[in-house]
């Protein structure tokens, strides 16, 4: 970003150096010595100059006002301009001027013949221009005034039309699309989707305007040597898929993404799909997000959070804008539950570490359990060995049933001796801000600014309801309220002090108080 505001005031950098050499050449021609001219001209630029330089750092001050990762944006591109302004504007006064005297060493004095002569329509220009100017510097006031009146109802008429964005969008030629088949669904099952949806995609843009496709589908294997935070997802029923149109593809990416949103809702009705950012530019200024819009609800009851966020659902699928509406976690994934009968265990010699070993080395693999591994006497490369049954195999309850739970006198104790085993679903993937659990809700805009969204979306949200209240929240630095006595703290949580007229205690045990 820093670059980039270097880059951004490149122009002004030279304008204020064009005016005073322009304004220096303005007074030699009128027959003054080179030093007298760069006096009288440095006299005249320099009030101007330093209007149209604050002027300029004007514009980047709200930048200072920004928080978190827009702040760590635009701050360093703000700071850029306006320090190269102020050296520029500080050039332009002191060695601009020194230079000019070195530089010019005569000036001949033109002869003008006006007599007889035909003005050019620069000249001409130039003349009313100047006598237009002349005119109304003298009812400066009066102009003032009028350009005042001019920007009120410019902003009152135009001002509310205008959308609001982070950062212009722009059409890049590329496309990423998360699919999410139904929860528990296999690697193989997604896999066939992701190509289905591929085949699609292609008939929609045309074959011939596609350069390239890339596709994950699944989870990386435990093994993988690359952090997931650079592919993240959730299981083996999520997909990602990245297409790259050609450069002279006459195809909008804004109205593919309809079409395709339209067809994959009619062929695929159980699959959920969400257009993600796709070039750099768009994820850097998503702040980390998977999409423009994100509701979270946050709390210390997790079933509380998702009844609220499914009314704040339906709210949000009455904005006519909003595209792709969807959790942004797996909330049903489906599961196996063992419970252990400790008395029966207990009388079989089982223990429960005994159990749980067994059950990840048959579910998933031995090296979660028990690390071995095989050194290779010619080559000295250690290699890990797993032992794990094929998941084929371990496709249903009764077979988790007949898993050995462990070995007494020589026979095996299978799992269904000391355990029950049912299905059941539990939440895919915990997602946690200030140590609670959360919900989220993720959406797309389309015909519509991010700010006419945003605003739309704070409607819906209060339409909703009020939220599900907490038994205990650490105040930082909030206004809360007492439980106990209904009374309202103004001052922060982190002081340490005592009040006998309110039911206060000492911030190590937090106060018991909600928000307010």
């Amino acid at each position: 970003m820093t670059l980039g505001g270097l880059a951004l005031a490149v122009g002004i950098l030279v304008d204020m150096s064009t005016v005073a050499i322009e304004n220096i050449h303005a007074h030699l021609a009128q027959g003054k010595h080179v030093a007298r001219a760069v006096a009288d001209s440095g006299r005249e630029v320099a009030l101007p100059l330093l209007v149209a330089m604050l002027c300029g750092l004007a514009v980047f001050i709200p930048s200072c006002l920004m928080e978190g990762a827009a702040k760590a944006l635009f701050v360093a591109l703000s700071l850029a301009v306006g320090f190269s302004m102020v050296i520029s504007y500080l050039l332009a006064s002191s060695f601009v001027p020194v230079a000019s005297v070195w530089l010019i060493r005569a000036h001949r004095k033109a002869k003008i013949e006006t007599a007889g002569k035909t003005a050019s329509a620069f000249e001409n220009f130039q003349n009313a221009y100047a006598s237009l100017i002349t005119h109304l510097v003298k009812v400066r006031w009066v102009v003032a005034v009028v350009c005042l009146a001019a920007a009120a109802l410019l902003i009152q008429f135009i001002g509310g039309r205008l959308g609001t964005e982070i950062f212009p969008r722009v059409d890049t030629g590329q496309l990423q699309l998360r699919l999410r088949a139904p929860t528990g669904t296999r690697v193989e099952g997604t896999e066939a989707i992701a190509l289905d949806v591929l085949k699609l995609l292609e008939a929609e843009a045309g074959k011939e305007n596609v350069e390239l496709t890339l596709g994950f589908v699944g989870v990386h294997a435990p093994s993988y040597p690359v952090n997931l935070v650079y592919q993240w997802n959730g299981g083996s029923e999520e997909g990602v898929l990245q297409v790259q149109l050609k450069r002279r593809a006459a195809v909008r990416i804004d109205d593919l993404k309809e079409r395709l949103r339209h067809k994959l809702r009619e062929q695929m009705p159980v699959v959920s799909f969400s257009f993600e950012p796709s070039d750099i530019v768009s994820r850097v200024m998503s702040f980390g997000a998977p999409t423009p819009i994100e509701v979270a609800v946050s709390g210390p009851s997790l079933p509380a959070n998702q009844a609220f966020a499914e009314k704040i659902r339906e709210k949000l699928e009455r904005i006519s804008s909003l595209r792709d509406i969807q959790y942004g976690q797996a909330l049903d994934y489906p599961t196996v539950d063992v419970a252990i009968n400790r008395e029966k265990a207990g009388l079989m010699g089982v223990k429960t570490i005994d159990v749980s070993r067994s059950l990840v080395a048959a579910t998933a693999s031995s090296r979660f359990t028990t690390p071995v591994y095989w050194a290779d006497p010619n080559s000295g490369v250690a290699y890990q060995i797993q032992v794990q049954i094929p998941q084929r195999q371990m496709n249903s309850t009764e077979e988790v049933k007949n898993i050995p739970a462990a070995r007494r006198e020589g026979k095996s104790i299978l799992l269904r001796s000391v355990a029950s085993v049912t299905g059941g679903t539990a939440v895919g993937q915990y997602e946690r801000y200030n140590m609670q659990r959360l919900v989220t809700l993720t959406a797309n805009i389309e015909g519509t600014d991010l700010g006419t969204a945003a605003q739309q979306i704070t409607e819906a949200i209060k339409e909703a309801g009020a939220a599900p209240r907490a038994s205990r929240w650490p105040c930082e630095a909030r206004y809360c309220r007492c439980a106990k006595c209904s009374k309202v703290c103004r001052r922060a949580c982190s002081w340490l002090w005592w009040s006998s007229s309110c039911c206060w205690r000492r911030i190590f045990n937090h106060f018991d108080c909600r928000w307010w």
